[in-house]
């Protein structure tokens, strides 16, 4: 099972960007999805290796995802319990989405 970085104050990890991390509870950056991990353990070497600078990586977390791809997306957080950060990504799809998108 894949595995997702969250952190108490910024949400789930969406990924990074030009050196920047984006997490669900700050901005999506538009994404409707964020990034996974191949177990606990590639998580917890990812954050302690990219992520500590600056930040407290004692206050992760790292919660299972029930998905094989690469990335999650708001079903596979909710599955999971991450009620708030799969609110946060369904906002960001529906901001960006097309007016064709939404059929009746």
């Amino acid at each position: 099972m894949a595995h997702v970085i969250t952190d108490p104050q910024n949400g789930v990890l969406i990924g990074l960007s030009m050196g920047l991390a984006f997490w669900t509870a700050l901005d999506c950056a538009g994404q409707h999805r964020v990034c996974t991990f191949e177990d606990e353990a590639e998580a917890k070497d990812f954050a302690e290796q990219i992520l500590a600078n600056g930040m407290d990586v004692s206050a992760f977390t790292y919660v299972e995802v029930d998905t094989a791809q690469p990335f999650a997306g708001a079903d596979h957080l909710l599955k999971a319990g991450l009620v708030e950060p799969a609110n946060a990504l369904m906002r960001a799809q529906l901001e960006n989405a097309e007016p064709s998108e939404f059929r009746m």
